[in-house]
């Protein structure tokens, strides 16, 4: 079991990829310039590295003096609120492509994408879920607003890792018992859905 921990571990840890990152956040000139300014005006008032926990900080494109690391690196920025656009056009070259595309609300309700443009997308309920109702999945199509959907995802390509995963943790964990595997796998497969894809 201790394996499998130290698996989910890493797994968790390969979700962020530091010098892509850096890459595209901090390599500019202008980022450059910026940490460079906080750094001179730190070790100009003989605080830089002395592990005073306060970091200098701008207010209105200036320096404004020292506050809390945890204050000012926690502040909500325009920058660090905008977030990537999901590309509908991409999805639906895959669902034409014959691939099961699952789009996910903000609630975490899972639909199967039929439609989209830049502002909206038409889905009807996930097959799994509209089959557990015994509803067709075609008389539940809605069209849900860009802003209330969490991701797009694959359903192929997030069932083929999966099932990677799975072989493994076979191997690793002979000594489970057909319930105690199958009961680790639906929470794996939860797991891997939210913090892998």
């Amino acid at each position: 079991m201790a394996k499998i921990i130290k698996m989910m571990d890493l797994l968790e840890k390969a979700k962020r990829d530091y010098k892509a990152e850096y890459k595209k956040f901090q390599s500019s000139d202008k980022a450059k310039k910026y940490r460079a300014e906080l750094n001179a005006y730190n070790r100009k008032k003989g605080t830089y590295g002395n592990g005073d926990g306060k970091d200098a900080s701008h207010k209105g494109g200036k320096i404004a003096g020292f506050e809390k690391e945890s204050v000012n690196r926690g502040r909500a920025e325009k920058s660090r609120l905008k977030k990537e656009g999901i590309n509908v056009r991409k999805w639906m070259k895959a669902v034409n492509q014959g691939k099961d595309v699952v789009v996910y609300d903000k609630k975490g309700k899972r639909y199967n994408l039929q439609g989209g443009d830049n502002k909206s997308v038409q889905v009807t309920d996930h097959w799994e879920d509209a089959g557990r109702r015994n509803v067709h999945p075609e008389k539940t199509w809605q069209t849900i607003p860009l802003s209330k959907v969490k991701k797009i995802v694959s359903e192929g390509k997030a069932n083929q890792s999966f099932n990677k995963v799975i072989a493994f943790l076979r191997k690793e964990s002979r000594r489970l018992n057909d319930d105690d595997s199958y009961e680790l796998s639906t929470k794996l497969k939860a797991w891997f859905n939210k913090n892998v894809m």
